[in-house]
């Protein structure tokens, strides 16, 4: 196994906005199972989201699922072991939980409902969900079952959100911008269970990962800036969230799964892990 672990988000990165194709990066993500380097899915998506698109690109690596709140790993990979829980949903699956109950953040969420104008994934029926997203009806009620998040739209005043960030975290909430959505979530993140990941892997391996990670949002930031090999992904829907001063990140030219492709071609050549 080379030394290499590519983490990345799905939507707008991987995956094209608007149509969640992973083209032209589907035979670079062959080429990486050739050379045996995981390609860890690092998303805001649920598990349901993720079994589906996993079958569609042929991965079969561990997984993070609603904004590093918990981390799935199947059992027979090596690194079951890791995770304590085995998976009711799908007993093929064991889990380790980062994150906040999604029970729990909506009842935090209910107490400022007459304070500020938003609205969740649990407050919108399928055909919303569907119109905001360009979802199937099938994949809308995926993306409605969450255990550790909430996503919603912000239908305040823009001025007013970060008032309200400071009041989720009084409950140690985090606030943090995707897409297409915020979303709410415990006091975890993709940085966090990225790191919890590739600790199981030198571990097991007994030797040193690097880790790439890639994203285009802002709640990518914190898997970005914890990598050994940082890159954005641009996107045609907004500016690159700003990373502070003195950082190595790499900016893609293309968008999207282009970008993506361009990122991850640029460093498998920088390692040398190409071969003829």
């Amino acid at each position: 196994m080379q030394n290499l672990i590519i983490s990345t988000d799905l939507d707008g990165s991987l995956l094209d906005h608007q149509t969640y194709s992973a083209e032209p990066a589907n035979a670079l993500l062959e080429k990486l199972e050739q050379l045996e380097i995981p390609v860890v899915f690092n998303t805001s998506k649920t598990f349901a989201e993720v079994l589906e698109i996993r079958a569609e690109l042929n991965n079969n690596h561990p997984f993070i699922c609603e904004n590093g709140s918990v981390i799935f790993i199947p059992v027979n990979h090596p690194l079951a072991y890791k995770a304590p829980n085995i998976c009711s949903e799908n007993e093929k699956y064991r889990f380790h939980v980062l994150g906040t109950y999604r029970s729990d953040l909506i009842k935090t969420l209910g107490l400022y409902k007459n304070n500020y104008k938003f609205k969740g994934f649990s407050d919108m029926s399928i055909d919303e969900l569907m119109n905001l997203t360009g979802l199937s009806a099938r994949k809308a009620v995926s993306a409605t079952n969450r255990t550790f998040s909430e996503p919603f739209i912000w239908l305040d005043h823009g001025s007013s959100i970060d008032e309200f960030r400071h009041e989720m975290e009084r409950h140690s909430i985090r606030l943090v911008r995707g897409g297409r959505f915020i979303h709410v979530t415990g006091s975890t993140d993709k940085g966090e269970a990225q790191t919890w990941l590739k600790n199981g892997y030198e571990g097991f391996y007994n030797q040193r990962f690097e880790v790439m990670a890639l994203g285009d949002a802002e709640n990518d930031l914190d898997m970005i800036l914890e990598s050994d090999h940082p890159a954005q992904v641009r996107s045609l829907y907004h500016d690159f969230p700003s990373l502070p001063e003195n950082n190595n990140v790499y900016r893609t030219i293309g968008v999207g799964p282009t970008g993506w492709h361009e990122a991850v071609m640029r460093q498998l050549m920088k390692m040398d892990l190409l071969g003829g």
